[in-house]
């Protein structure tokens, strides 16, 4: 069982401009986390998968893309949390289905990674 995960978006520290592609382009806006336990081999949907939730990226300052806040930085720095809701079922596999990034004409998105965490029964 899944309890939250984090999303780190490409940062750059040695860069000039190490926040770059921070809550613009194809840094993911909205988007669903699915679970499986036993995919279709095929890659469809077709009930095999089902919608763990749904989430929005939300930038600190509200400032719009391209401006970047110390806030902003610090989220950029150390990964944006997103809960996984209590109670939803166990997945093996997950799938990343991006719905909109930061800029909506941008047809790619990108990310340094993502790390799941397991629920803690006694710490939830």
């Amino acid at each position: 069982n899944l309890s939250r995960f984090v999303m780190n978006t490409r940062y750059y520290p040695t860069s000039t401009n190490p926040y770059g592609n921070a809550f613009k382009n194809g840094h993911p806006k909205r988007f669903e986390i699915w679970g499986s336990n036993n995919p279709n081999p095929d890659g469809s949907y077709d009930g095999s998968w089902y919608l763990i939730s749904d989430y929005t990226s939300v930038k600190p300052s509200g400032d719009t893309p391209g401006a970047t806040s110390e806030e902003d930085k610090e989220l950029v720095r150390n990964g944006e949390i997103f809960l996984i809701p209590p109670g939803s079922p166990s997945a093996r596999y997950i799938r990343f289905k991006t719905n909109e990034p930061w800029t909506p004409a941008t047809k790619y998105i990108y990310m340094a990674e993502l790390t799941f965490f397991g629920a803690n029964v006694e710490n939830n």
